[in-house]
């Protein structure tokens, strides 16, 4: 896992759903840092542990049986039946991004997991402080922790926001290209059936060029590298998406009607792709395979971790940045199965 340039898309999203551009890679879990953000908490060690504590009772050791509220939780107690003696404390503040919360253990904490199981079950994400927030008032705002917040939502922490500032904060690709990057404008990818595609809307990666002119936009390591500047580059260096443009001139309907299943196998055929990746790569969830498709080889280009390790809210928000391939906004930044 690794700790979370905006997954401007989603991040699923992701996601998503949370918001792709905020630069807070803490949106998609615990393990890596995305580029040019500012950097998540990552998961925070359990503070008090995820459950009830068994303390040694005097009654217990001298054959007394034990009673409900004599500050000691026996084995044969637990939160439900004595929470007196075995109450459940929070292994962090909800106001801090990091590992679950325990069920239960604030009475805030179990309104968001009641509407987000995800809290509880999988990570406390920024998407949980802000339900935090919006459902029992928490009061994450104003504590002084950019956490969950945006200079949109909480200018009193993160600051003012300004376009050009070099941080996608509080903003958008429609709001402040400058800073969150052009937005996707190619309706899905070429191993995807669906409305016709186009060349004016769907772009070359271009990874391969960038990199090569840039080396700072290929990673080395768990860190994503595509920023801004990269998607710039590109747009500078490359035009219309070849493979696109060699389907739509074997079969002009792609482009003009419905890229339909025929138009994928050609997409197969021509661009050199299997078109069988193990999930979306608008989803996160498992690796994918390079070979699976043109977008998927050209993110791991970029960011070999995608195809490595985990095509996490990173990975999906770089569909966008780099694919220029518009994910849906429901899509999740966090794994197939989460529910958002």
């Amino acid at each position: 896992m690794r700790n979370a340039l905006l997954w401007a898309v989603v991040g699923v999203a992701l996601g998503l759903a949370h918001p792709a551009c905020s630069g807070d890679d803490a949106a998609f879990g615990p393990g890596r840092t995305a580029a040019g953000g500012s950097g998540g908490a990552g998961g925070t060690g359990g503070a008090g542990g995820g459950g009830p504590t068994a303390t040694s009772s005097s009654s217990a050791s001298s054959g007394v049986a034990p009673k409900c509220g004599d500050g000691a939780c026996a084995p044969s107690e637990t939160a439900e039946s004595c929470p007196k003696d075995c109450a459940v404390t929070c292994e962090h503040d909800l106001c801090e991004v990091g590992d679950p919360l325990s069920d239960g253990c604030e009475s805030c904490v179990e309104t968001v997991c009641g509407e987000d199981p995800y809290c509880c079950e999988s990570y406390w994400d920024d998407q949980c402080i802000k339900e935090a927030d919006s459902l029992c008032d928490a009061g994450c705002c104003g504590n002084g922790s950019c956490q969950g917040q945006s200079c949109a939502s909480c200018p009193e922490d993160c600051g003012e926001c300004v376009c050009g500032d070099d941080k996608c904060d509080g903003e958008d690709c429609a709001s402040c290209a400058d800073d969150c990057g052009v937005c996707p404008s190619c309706p899905h990818t070429v191993c995807t059936p669906d409305g016709a595609l186009g060349e004016d809307d769907c772009r070359d990666p271009c990874v391969t060029a960038v990199c090569a002119k840039q080396k700072s936009c290929c990673a080395e390591g768990d860190n994503p590298a595509w920023t801004v500047a990269c998607q710039k580059l590109a747009l500078s260096l490359c035009e219309a998406d070849p493979c696109v443009t060699a389907v739509c001139a074997k079969l002009a309907s792609c482009c003009e009607a419905d890229w339909d299943k025929e138009c994928v196998e050609q997409a197969k055929a021509l661009c050199q792709s299997d078109c069988d990746c193990a999930h979306p790569v608008c989803k996160a969830g498992d690796a994918l395979d390079a070979a699976c498709e043109p977008c998927a080889a050209a993110v791991c280009a970029s960011d070999p971790y995608c195809c490595d390790a985990q095509w996490d809210g990173t990975c999906v928000q770089e569909v966008g940045s780099i694919c220029g391939v518009l994910c849906p906004s429901e899509e999740a930044l966090r794994p197939s199965g989460a529910t958002p």
